[in-house]
């Protein structure tokens, strides 16, 4: 499951970046953003994976949306 608090807890950057990749639907960006997360949170990482692989892409959307507000 994904955890809200750690994906509001990346970094602005970090978040934008998978935030543009799931808006274009490029699968091949989405997981390069994801290696990146990985480097520093390997749970959350795991968790943006099985959601990419299940084509969550909305759900993924609102909840990095939501550590905007």
């Amino acid at each position: 499951e994904l955890d809200s608090a750690a994906l509001a807890a990346l970094p602005r950057w970090l978040r934008d970046e998978l935030s543009s990749a799931l808006l274009l639907l490029d699968q091949e960006r989405i997981l390069a953003v994801i290696e990146k997360i990985a480097q520093t949170d390997r749970a959350l990482a795991a968790a943006l994976r099985e959601g990419v692989a299940n084509y969550h892409y909305l759900s993924i959307s609102r909840q990095l949306q939501t550590g905007d507000a």
